[in-house]
């Protein structure tokens, strides 16, 4: 007898998941997931791998997926890049005249933002000297529009 015909014969493999286990039949797998305890104090096997919150929201028949309009709109309004920077300033180009109203509108457009300090062109120089009385008011306005202390300065050019 050879050494191979020996090993494979006189020592069967074992369940390598459990070398106790010398029957050389597979071992039942264990119920995927984890267990968790839900929201009523009751235990229950996590089946897919989501974070908890999701997990808790699929038990309760919520929606879980969002639409991209709605994981854009929050994350360019929430973050602190300049990504989100331009599409708050762009919002602002859109409503400029529901906020500024429509006669500053006709004369004014938000050109450009940077690190709080929002850049207005103007189409008069005139314009400029009378903006700057109620710079404080404008920038209350737009604030406002906007939901959070975006601008702290307005700087007015031609």
């Amino acid at each position: 007898m050879t050494f191979a015909a020996l090993s494979c014969s006189a020592f069967p493999m074992g369940n390598i998941d459990n070398p106790d286990d010398n029957s050389g039949a597979p071992k039942a797998k264990k119920p995927k997931g984890r267990l968790l305890m839900g929201p009523d104090g009751s235990w229950v096997r996590r089946e897919y791998d989501d974070d908890d919150r999701t997990y808790f929201r699929r038990a309760r028949g919520e929606e879980t997926v969002a639409t991209a309009q709605d994981l854009l709109r929050g994350l360019m309004s929430q973050s602190k890049t300049p990504l989100a920077d331009g599409f708050l300033r762009l919002r602002l180009d859109v409503q400029w005249e529901q906020v500024v109203g429509a006669r500053l509108a006709k004369v004014s457009r938000p050109q450009r933002y940077d690190r709080g300090v929002l850049l207005v062109r103007v189409a008069h120089p005139t314009w400029i000297q009378e903006l700057r009385f109620i710079e404080a008011e404008l920038r209350q306005k737009i604030n406002a529009a906007i939901g959070a202390n975006w601008c702290r300065e307005i700087k007015f050019v031609t």
